[in-house]
């Protein structure tokens, strides 16, 4: 099996090329395979991803061939979107498929580009336009049967498409957690459905994990990262190499009874009733990506932080918070207008989740913005499929729900001329992969 990269030209399909990791020294097994454009060559973050992924590959020497689709054999396929094929491919050479994947008549198509965060791969979305070409030509050819896609675009992919991929018998399976692998195995295993694995940024670990054998002979330095990598993600995300630092950050929940009355801390288990306003202070203590979202009885999620507009004020509260810088959600007055969250809709148990992390979360970017575009044009059905895809995103990441209260009062400013003070809540070691809740109940 080759890891082919799909090519679109002028916005047509023109074919895949197909990578194959051959070893130094050994014929090519294809007299079609053949060295890769001198742009792919000097291309550095696939192979390093791939070092990262796979750490014993730094203990063998691959040669690297391409082999052109025999559609279009003229074009030269070069792109940052091949990255994720490239890398793969480098992967494929020391690693044997898992057998659910080696069964699969055809080539595994992939497309995602590739960048480094320190030590860590992450997968980014490739061009709208070019990735629903793309997921056309995967749907109607029928050589190959199974295609790996950054799960940003396959949100923000127009719901037609999506819906044409659904009639076609196509499966997409989501891999979010360790537990997805089973699912993804299972859909390879029925042999007649295509499938689509959708895989989110800091997703690359998991996705080795599932498409081929685990290297049970390797160095112990190397092992040492995996296992690391395991029991920091929780199952969720694997981390090879040196995993993200923890934040610290200061954060208060806080309301008042009909927005009148003493300010007061609102808690796990809080109740409070219909009319009831409330805000959010927080500090984080370096430079980080903060998001807030809340999700209301009825399963729909809000985005608090960042924020743009609110009571069509310009708020302009966005990312990247400045360490040391005191938040106040959404602070006092906006001209004339004194602004607070305000508690509506049907009772029911609600939720705050905070995530914060040095670099932003590409499944919540991808979610806000295919989000706000479903809205603008009223397409409810995926209002409703974007916001059960966040519920089992966030409901995937280990939860941490302790805070520490310290001695330290914070001023809240409420409305002009109307100030309160609380007590500081310390929020310690928030991991990258981690995720802050609060569950409260609505009367």
């Amino acid at each position: 099996m080759r890891l082919a990269y799909p090519n679109v030209h002028q916005g047509l399909f023109v074919g895949c090329g197909r990578y194959q990791a051959v070893p130094q020294g050994q014929e090519p097994p294809d007299e079609r395979l053949h060295e890769p454009h001198a742009a792919v060559r000097e291309l550095r973050d696939p192979h390093t991803a791939a070092l990262a992924l796979a750490p014993e590959l730094q203990a063998r020497t691959l040669t690297m061939h391409l082999q052109e689709s025999d559609d279009e054999p003229q074009y030269n396929y070069v792109g940052d979107s091949l990255g994720l094929a490239y890398c793969l491919a480098w992967i494929a050479g020391a690693r044997p498929f898992h057998p659910a994947i080696a069964a699969r008549p055809g080539d595994l198509w992939c497309t995602g580009t590739l960048t480094m965060n320190g030590p860590s791969p992450v997968l980014g979305p490739v061009v709208e336009t070019g990735f629903e070409v793309k997921l056309t030509a995967f749907v109607t050819q029928s050589a190959d049967r199974c295609f790996v896609v950054p799960a940003t675009n396959m949100l923000q992919c127009a719901a037609a498409l999506r819906a044409r991929c659904t009639a076609a018998g196509v499966v997409t399976v989501p891999l979010v957690t360790r537990r997805d692998r089973h699912h993804v195995w299972a859909a390879l295993q029925r042999g007649q459905d295509k499938v689509i694995i959708t895989v989110g940024g800091a997703g690359l670990p998991l996705l080795v994990e599932t498409l081929f054998r685990p290297p049970w002979r390797q160095g112990k330095r190397a092992l040492l990262a995996l296992l690391i990598g395991s029991l920091v993600a929780g199952g969720s995300v694997w981390y090879s190499g040196t995993v993200p630092a923890p934040l610290d950050l200061q954060v208060n929940y806080v309301y008042r009874a009909g927005g009148a009355g003493p300010l007061l801390p609102l808690t796990a288990g809080v109740v409070l009733r219909t009319g009831d306003q409330y805000k959010i202070l927080f500090t984080v203590d370096t430079d980080a990506y903060v998001y807030i979202l809340q999700r209301n009885p009825d399963g729909k999620f809000f985005q608090l932080f960042p924020v743009s507009t609110m009571q069509e004020h310009w708020l302009n509260l966005k990312n990247p918070v400045r360490g040391g810088q005191l938040i106040l959600l959404p602070r006092a007055t906006v001209g004339e207008s004194a602004l607070a969250f305000r508690l509506v809709g049907a009772p029911g148990a609600e939720r705050f989740y905070l995530l914060a992390s040095r670099q932003p979360p590409p499944e919540i970017e991808a979610w806000s913005t295919a989000l706000t575009r479903a809205q603008q044009h009223g397409h409810e059905v995926q209002i409703q499929e974007l916001h059960a895809t966040l519920e089992r995103t966030l409901t995937a990441r280990p939860q941490h729900t302790h805070t520490t209260e310290t001695q330290r009062l914070l001023p809240v400013d409420w409305r002009a001329g109307e100030q309160f003070t609380i007590t500081e809540r310390r929020l310690e070691g928030l991991c990258a992969v981690c995720v802050y809740v609060v569950e409260f109940a609505h009367r």
